[in-house]
């Protein structure tokens, strides 16, 4: 296995753990230039009443708040499922300095 299979697993045990909550399975994850995980998130939209809790924003939010700015250069977003160009929740993507998606 090689480092984004790594990080996918972590992000598909992740958007398991939505499915409590009767969420969609859907797990997000920043990571550093280095590969080292910034944030994660999982879909919380029916736990949180919040349409726009979607993982990829929920784990860029949480990055920007651990690093104390939104500027995200030189980051790799992981999601387990990718939504629709041009249907991106909340307009997230392109993220300030996100530099890859996978």
């Amino acid at each position: 296995m090689n480092a984004y299979d790594d990080w996918m697993g972590e992000a598909l045990a992740e958007a398991r753990l939505a499915l409590a909550s009767g969420d969609v399975p859907v797990a997000a994850m920043l990571l550093d230039a280095r590969g080292t995980r910034l944030a994660v998130g999982r879909n919380e939209r029916e736990l949180t009443h919040d349409p726009t809790a979607h993982a990829e924003v929920l784990a860029i939010r949480a990055a920007a708040e651990a690093l104390g700015t939104w500027h995200l250069e030189h980051t790799t977003l992981v999601v387990t499922l990718h939504h629709v160009r041009g249907r991106d929740p909340a307009g997230a993507h392109p993220a300030r300095g996100v530099r890859r998606m996978g």
